[in-house]
């Protein structure tokens, strides 16, 4: 199945080639005036473009997260369509073009991006606060969209809030959740890969063990079967219901008389099961 990834662009690519260049170290990201001419600037493009690939993984925080992805699954680049939005700043704008550019010539197919206001003018004017509240709502709305666009196409889609602002990856990740999308990014401290399921569950001890035998059970348990799987595993059920992944059958004032999985629950019992499949090929 091909992929549709939606990438949050933060400033990393230009923060690691800042550090190269004494000339830009004392540069602010917020100077807009420096960096629009930087911006028309052919040379220094192709400059930030040769620094990308020289090491994708080392110098994008994003290239790190997308590739991480793809290696971990098995997948091809070009089997992944990418979606980048960014901020509406001029260093922000030149990191997205680097970026486009190294990924199409990657042959990976890249959409247009959605930009946002960018956060320095925050603290100066609050009319502009309030229109990048509205930015974020237009954001949220243009990427709940192309999801469930993407997904009625037969994409796979996968959101990647690993750069950017915090309220704009706050926001894609959000879109991740709302649409039951796979969510990624690389931890900054541990400098991992974190992929988060779809419906942001991650089993405990025992739970696992109770959707199998519910599925296996064809239909709802009861009788000495519920008492015996409610003794043993009592604790995992309680968080399995929270979920919504079991189903406990009641009768208005007693208790529970039996239970079975939910079609969220084999769901999560097919994802993990994968997973796990998944984790045990890289291990090889």
């Amino acid at each position: 199945m091909k992929e549709f990834h939606i990438l949050t662009v933060g400033n990393s690519l230009l923060s690691n080639y800042k550090r190269k260049h004494s000339d830009l170290q004392d540069v602010k990201m917020g100077d807009e005036e420096f960096w629009g001419r930087k911006l028309k600037d052919p040379s220094f493009f192709r400059s930030l473009l040769n620094f990308l690939r020289e090491s994708p993984k080392d110098h994008s925080a994003e290239m790190n997260s997308l590739v991480s992805y793809a290696e971990y699954r098995g997948i091809k680049l070009q089997d992944i369509s990418v979606y980048l939005t960014g901020t509406k700043t001029a260093s922000n704008a030149i990191i997205q073009n680097v970026l486009m550019s190294y990924l199409k010539e990657l042959e990976v197919e890249v959409l247009s991006p959605k930009e946002v206001e960018g956060l320095p003018l925050l603290a100066h004017e609050e009319e502009i606060a309030r229109e990048f509240e509205k930015d974020l709502s237009n954001l949220l709305d243009t990427l709940l969209r192309l999801a469930k666009k993407k997904k009625e196409e037969g994409y796979k889609v996968v959101f990647n809030p690993t750069g950017g602002y915090k309220p704009h990856v706050i926001t894609c990740a959000f879109a991740g959740f709302l649409t039951q999308s796979e969510i990624y990014y690389i931890h900054e401290e541990l400098r991992q890969l974190i992929i988060i399921p779809p419906m942001f569950y991650f089993p405990r001890e025992g739970e696992m063990k109770v959707l199998e035998l519910l599925e296996e059970a064809k239909a709802p348990v009861r009788g000495k079967e519920f008492e015996k799987i409610m003794a043993r595993y009592g604790k995992a059920i309680d968080r399995l219901s929270e979920y919504g992944l079991v189903e406990f059958e009641t009768k208005p004032g007693e208790a529970p008389y039996g239970i079975k999985i939910t079609p969220r629950g084999t769901w999560a019992l097919d994802y993990y099961r994968k997973l796990t499949r998944l984790e045990v090929k890289v291990k090889e």
